[in-house]
C-alpha cells in the first residue's frame, strides 16, 4: 500500500494503527512541504504496483490520479476534489470548514476586520480555500487576504507587512511550516489559527484540525472494502465532520489575548 502526502507523516501512523493488518506493507511518500515533488513521488509509488494508494489532501489526490489510472485511490480528508473513476474516500466540505474558521476568529475578536491567510505558494488548494473563506466572511463585509510563502525569507516578509498593517488575525493553512508560522505569530503578537494539528504544539494560539481517530477509522473502512474486492466507483465518498479544537494558554498569555469561556469550554486539548 502506498501513502502519498505533501507532509504531515503522522497521518500515516493513524491509518496504519487503525488498519491493524500486520500483513500489509506501507510505503510512505512525503513531499515535506514541497508540493512540486508530489508528481514524481506519485510516479514512484505507482512503479511499486500497490493495491491501494492513500492520498492526503487535494494536491496529493490530484498527483495520484494523474499517475495511476487503474490503481484504487483513497483520498484522506481532501477538500474540493471531484471523486469518481478510481478515486473515493474521505472528503471535507471546504465551505463549511471556512465558515467555522471565520466564526472562531470573530469569537476571538468580534471587531476583527484585518484578516489574512498564510499559504504555501506551491499548494494549489490554498487559493480555493481563501475563496470560500471570503464567501464565509462576505456577510460581515470582511475581506480575507492571502500571502504565499516558499522560503524562510517569505515568512519574515509576510509577518513584517502584517505587523505594519496591524493585522488582527492570521489563518495558517496546513501546507506551510507550522513551527515557523507559529513562532512568527508569537513574536509579532498576532492571534493565529492553524489548520494542522501540530500548530498549537509549536506555539500557535489555536488549531482547528481533522480528528485523527475519526479520519483513520473512515479511511481504513475504504481500504478494507477495496482489499476485499470493492471498486472505488461503488463506494460513496464520506464527509469528515469531526474536528479538534486545541488552544495554547501560554501563547494567549504571551500575546495578551483573553480567550472566551465559550471557546475554552469547547476545546478538545489545552496546552498550559
Amino acid at each position: 500500500m502506498a501513502l502519498l502526502s505533501p507532509g504531515n507523516p503522522e497521518h500515516w501512523l493513524v491509518v496504519r494503527d487503525a488498519l491493524e493488518r500486520p500483513d500489509i506493507v506501507f510505503d510512505a511518500h512525503s513531499a515535506d512541504g514541497r508540493f512540486g515533488q508530489l508528481g514524481r513521488l506519485a510516479m514512484d509509488a505507482v512503479r511499486a504496483r500497490p493495491d491501494v494508494i492513500v492520498a492526503h489532501g487535494a494536491a496529493a489526490v490530484t498527483a495520484a490520479r494523474k499517475a495511476a489510472a487503474h490503481i484504487p485511490i483513497v483520498m484522506a480528508a481532501a477538500t474540493d476534489v471531484a471523486p469518481g473513476g478510481n478515486v473515493t474516500g474521505v472528503a471535507i466540505d471546504g465551505a463549511r470548514l471556512a465558515g467555522r474558521i471565520f466564526n472562531l476568529i470573530r469569537e476571538l475578536k468580534s471587531n476583527a476586520r484585518r484578516i489574512a491567510m498564510l499559504a504555501n505558494a506551491d499548494d494549489p488548494s490554498a487559493h480555493a480555500f481563501v475563496v470560500v473563506l471570503n464567501q464565509a466572511a462576505a456577510r460581515a463585509r470582511v475581506p480575507v487576504g492571502m500571502s504565499r510563502v516558499r522560503t524562510a525569507g517569505d515568512y519574515e516578509v509576510a509577518f513584517e507587512q502584517w505587523d505594519r498593517l496591524r493585522l488582527q488575525a492570521v489563518i495558517v493553512h496546513s501546507g506551510v511550516e507550522q513551527a515557523r508560522a507559529a513562532q512568527l505569530a508569537l513574536r509579532y503578537g498576532i492571534p493565529a489559527i492553524g489548520l494542522a494539528s501540530g500548530f498549537v504544539g509549536a506555539g500557535g494560539l489555536l488549531s482547528y484540525s481533522e480528528n485523527p481517530r475519526e479520519l483513520g477509522r473512515k479511511v481504513v473502512t475504504f481500504i478494507d472494502r477495496i482489499l476485499k474486492g470493492a471498486k472505488p466507483a461503488e463506494l460513496r465518498v464520506e464527509q469528515l465532520d469531526a474536528f479538534d479544537l486545541a488552544v495554547n494558554l501560554k501563547t494567549a498569555k504571551a500575546i495578551d489575548i483573553e480567550l472566551p469561556d465559550s471557546l475554552l469550554a469547547r476545546a478538545d486539548a489545552m496546552i498550559q
